[in-house]
């Protein structure tokens, strides 16, 4: 333990109440305060401090099961300068009454508000994202949008904008609590925290989610990557397949032949695999019904939709949505 002596003249920042909501993401959640802690140990003083509160309070379980004590909603400290959302699977079922009237009052006080993981679904209904920029992991992009039309909703890893941040969760939540220890106290102190955690470098908030499956194949045949960009831009009409060869400047035999070399699947199959994969996005994160949802992802019918999901899928369209 340091000395008071030792300690840094550094002003306290913050301090951080985390809301967790059913089956929150431990990941997010321990990603964001590891980052707090790391702060405090390496400015050799306490600059932000923590609570973790839940709706009822208690032991309160994470999606893998792991469960953390936390304080029930009304006993928050009125020191409060940062409401932090963290969400899980099933967020965007929440509605409670006293959980997002809570999100609304403090979220009014607070110095900085936002959402971690799934709670962008939270922090939507409650109304603190309006007028603002928000992001949300993007298997739950589609959903989110459905729900919240009216928002501007970005596909970042994570977003600042003004009094308000969002993150996509799990890893993003790293990054995003390093650009907030660097708005107060600059990016030394930032850096220093990724590097004793060996992260490589903070990502910016621009950075995408994740790698879009052109960008995989872009060194082994960038024609072949070519193809695939094409692919992803035309899901909801797909594009004939002597088109796609053509963009790229190569007969639809030699798109074949690359297909088969370095994917090992023809052409068609794959992408009829992005167009079911989009769909099952789509059953999972909307309400939409499945016929649109079909034509949504460039089938002629329902039933070409069904049969095309049953041989990836192993079931029904309905099936999985009810899983």
């Amino acid at each position: 333990m340091q000395k008071s002596a030792e300690k840094s003249a550094l002003p306290v920042t913050g301090h951080f109440v985390f809301l967790l909501l059913p089956n929150y993401s431990l990941l997010a959640l321990s990603s964001a305060v590891e980052v707090l802690r790391a702060a405090n140990r390496l400015s050799r003083a306490e600059i932000y401090s923590w609570q973790l509160l839940s709706s009822e309070g208690g032991l309160y379980a994470s999606s893998g099961g792991l469960a953390l004590p936390t304080d029930p909603i009304h006993e928050t400290t009125p020191a409060i300068t940062h409401l932090v959302i963290c969400g899980g699977d099933g967020s965007e079922n929440l509605t409670d009454p006293s959980t997002l009237s809570f999100v609304r009052e403090e979220a009014r006080k607070a110095r900085l508000s936002g959402a971690i993981s799934d709670g962008s679904y939270l922090a939507a209904r409650a109304g603190i994202f309006d007028g603002y920029r928000s992001t949300i992991h993007w298997q739950c992009h589609d959903g989110y949008v459905e729900q919240n039309p009216e928002l501007n909703i970005t596909r970042q890893i994570y977003e600042i904008d003004r009094d308000r941040f969002s993150c996509a969760g799990g890893a993003a939540a790293f990054d995003l609590f390093l650009q907030l220890v660097e708005r107060d106290y600059g990016r030394h102190l930032s850096l220093e925290i990724a590097e004793n955690f060996v992260h490589s470098d903070i990502r910016p908030q621009v950075s995408p989610q994740r790698l879009n499956p052109a960008y995989k194949f872009a060194a082994s045949s960038p024609k072949l990557s070519g193809i695939i960009q094409h692919m992803e831009q035309n899901l909801e009409t797909p594009v004939s397949l002597p088109k796609l060869a053509e963009y790229v400047g190569i007969t639809p035999r030699q798109m074949d032949r690359i297909f088969q070399q370095y994917v090992g699947e023809s052409p068609s199959k794959f992408y009829i695999g992005l167009r079911v994969r989009r769909a099952a996005y789509l059953l999972r994160q909307t309400s939409l019904p499945i016929s649109e949802i079909s034509f949504a992802c460039g089938f002629a019918s329902s039933s070409h939709f069904a049969r095309h999901f049953q041989k990836i899928w192993r079931m029904s369209p309905r099936q999985y949505r009810t899983l």
